[in-house]
């Protein structure tokens, strides 16, 4: 049997978070404190820590609720479990119209993670995995997000995270990143060519939300040697079509003017 293990801090900081999220108002520490049975100064330093972290907001009054940091993860896990959930289908028939491994990844903490992967069966197996992440620059997933990403976002994403260079083909300059990014809202696809690691192709395209906002990407991956220069547009427009029909399961509509859905 799996043995159970018990942190008390833990313990308690969630059966305040329970409670907050059962309670039909705001709570003071000693409400708190006297309907949980904690010792008032454990609530209220655990009280100060989930506040720290935004996972309870303290009013002017002093009462206490659930912070917006919850909500986000929720919603962050309701995305991810949606998107993967619309986007399955997609990712087969890419994978089979293809013949290589298709992948779904979204923005997170300024990195592409990835969340669902369909392969063939073939002797040929990729180390990617659901959870896995990767800097923006160095994978077709990264940029094609990157490339519809607002300057701003970007650019804080790109200082905080860096260019780290991973193979000789490796973009680390911010300002040949930016070019490639322009020339993908032109074709409506991206490529990862060795960049990530040698001997690896990557072709990739953005998935819209019904706001015309950026919210994931799809790709295939492939080895270099299968995946020839000469197939990169056939193949760049699949993955385009693609992400182009999730987008529209998404809400999305070509009314919202992006160019790479809709290129000219």
């Amino acid at each position: 049997m799996m043995k159970k293990y018990s942190v008390p801090a833990l313990d308690k900081a969630m059966a305040i978070l329970e409670l907050l999220a059962e309670a039909e108002a705001d709570m003071t520490v000693t409400e708190i404190h006297v309907r949980l049975d904690l010792p008032k100064t454990s609530a209220f330093m655990i009280l100060n820590v989930l506040e720290m972290y935004d996972m309870v907001y303290k009013n002017a009054a002093g009462r206490y609720s659930l912070g917006v940091k919850l909500y986000n993860l929720g919603m962050r896990y309701m995305t991810k479990i949606e998107l993967k959930k619309l986007a399955r289908p997609f990712l087969e028939a890419l994978a089979k119209d293809t013949g290589y491994t298709a992948h779904l990844g979204i923005l997170v903490d300024g990195q592409i993670m990835f969340v669902d992967k369909v392969e063939l069966k073939s002797f040929i197996k990729f180390s990617t995995f659901e959870g896995m992440r990767s800097d923006l620059h160095i994978s077709s997933l990264g940029k094609a997000m990157a490339a519809y990403l607002p300057e701003e976002k970007l650019c804080e994403i790109l200082e905080q995270k860096g260019m780290g260079k991973y193979t000789p083909n490796t973009i680390t300059s911010p300002d040949v990143f930016k070019k490639v990014l322009a020339s993908i809202r032109e074709t409506g696809y991206s490529i990862e060519d060795e960049e990530g690691e040698l001997g690896v192709r990557c072709v990739g395209a953005p998935v819209f939300n019904h706001e015309g906002e950026v919210i994931a990407a799809v790709s295939i991956t492939a080895l270099q040697s299968d995946l020839l220069h000469d197939l990169i547009p056939v193949t760049g427009k699949k993955v385009k079509q693609a992400a182009e029909a999730l987008s529209r399961q998404l809400g999305f509509s070509e009314q919202h003017g992006q160019s790479a859905v809709s290129p000219t």
